[in-house]
């Protein structure tokens, strides 16, 4: 957090991200003012705090965990004494600082946090250097998303475990490329033929690249250098690219293939009528099938869910399905629009009595009364499990012949 006589500014690393706020015309004068009088009104103490409290009004969502795990702690950094002072009391004698503290009280309790503050020494350039290494640090680890940093860790524990059975040191060295070539040149072998998983299965040539690529980026964020490699290397890789199977590739849903089905479909049965609906609100608003459909057991969680499918009229008013001509669905942790809300995919009516938006609709209400599924359960829902990729595949595949 920092504050001058121009504005206010704050970073956040762990999602790297910041703000920079300018003062307008006003708050300037009232500046100018209360430096001129040596008033302390609106001084640079107050101002370094506003920084922290702008940034729990800005954050402050971001910062609450999940309700079983309690209130999360947040620290600011701020390089101004009586600010880091009056945030760990929550009191000030000034009245503008009070205020402020109320406002950072207010946010604390709205979005389940509580925070504290500790000083940055501008002075010491000892500490400011130990400072910004650890901020280096959160930048660093910042670097990857959630899912790529589990995925790199699970492999670097494979590297390591392999590394164990063959009697190698898992830091490969920063200078000799030949001899990294030979040690990771053996693990892209033995992932192309064993695949380090229970079923003994080789991996495909994209994955070996990915694993690799995951070695060696734990070197460069922990050892702070590449282990290179030679020339025999890339090699290798492409004489595993040319003898790997090409990759089967799946191909997309289409109007005729959805007949096809819908012949072999008995809509009098629930479970076929949650298939068919399922199968038309993935054609029409074109869902991954991690979008809408289990996988295996599971669900991902931003499934879609039976409260995300709404029918409306032209008026875009909530209607019954029945008397429905548009249908919307809103899909858990999708982007939101320019207000602050979740966007909604909009699809009319069709005219074809078949293939429409609105039967699927109809069709998945229809299944989920019977199978009694809450408005927060996943839209393609049966008692204790659902529709699965495995399913769909399985009567796409079976008709497509």
């Amino acid at each position: 957090m920092d504050a001058n006589d121009q504005g206010l500014c704050a970073l956040f690393p762990a999602h790297r991200q910041y703000f920079q706020v300018k003062f307008t015309v006003e708050e300037l004068e009232v500046i100018q003012s209360c430096n001129d009088a040596d008033d302390n009104t609106f001084c640079i103490n107050v101002r370094e705090l506003m920084s922290a409290v702008f940034a729990s009004l800005l954050w402050g969502h971001l910062w609450k965990l999940a309700p079983h795990e309690g209130d999360s702690h947040v620290r600011f950094w701020i390089d101004n004494i009586s600010a880091v002072a009056w945030s760990n009391c929550k009191s000030s004698r000034n009245g503008f600082a009070q205020m402020l503290l109320r406002i950072l009280g207010r946010s604390d309790l709205q979005h389940g946090f509580y925070s504290t503050a500790s000083h940055v020494p501008g002075a010491d350039p000892e500490r400011l250097s130990k400072f910004l290494a650890s901020l280096g640090t959160l930048l660093r680890a910042g670097e990857l998303s959630q899912s790529s940093s589990k995925h790199y860790s699970r492999v670097w524990g494979q590297w390591v475990a392999w590394c164990s059975m063959m009697r190698f040191s898992p830091w490969l060295t920063a200078t000799d490329t030949d001899k990294n070539a030979e040690q990771l040149g053996a693990f892209a072998v033995y992932l192309w033929k064993y695949g380090m998983n229970r079923q003994q299965k080789g991996n495909t040539f994209s994955t070996i690249c990915a694993k690799l690529c995951a070695v060696r980026w734990f070197h460069r964020n922990t050892a702070g250098y590449d282990p290179g490699v030679n020339a025999s290397h890339a090699i290798l890789l492409r004489g595993i690219r040319r003898i790997t199977d090409p990759v089967v590739k799946q191909r997309p849903q289409s109007a005729r293939l959805l007949r096809v089905i819908f012949v072999d479909i008995n809509l009098t049965q629930p479970c076929d009528q949650l298939l068919w609906g399922g199968l038309l609100l993935g054609y029409f608003f074109l869902l991954r099938r991690s979008g809408y459909l289990f996988i295996g057991k599971r669900v991902l969680s931003y499934v879609l869910r039976l409260s995300g499918i709404q029918c409306f009229d032209t008026n875009e008013d909530p209607v019954p399905p029945k008397r429905a001509k548009v249908v919307g669905i809103t899909l858990h942790g999708a982007k939101n629009n320019p207000f602050g809300r979740e966007k909604v995919r909009y699809h009319y009516k069709s005219k074809d009595r078949l293939l429409c938006p609105v039967r699927a609709d109809r069709w998945v209400n229809k299944a989920a009364r019977t199978f009694a599924t809450r408005p927060g359960d996943p839209a393609l829902s049966m008692w204790n499990s659902g529709i699965t990729s495995d399913a769909i595949r399985g009567r796409t595949d079976l008709l497509s012949r």
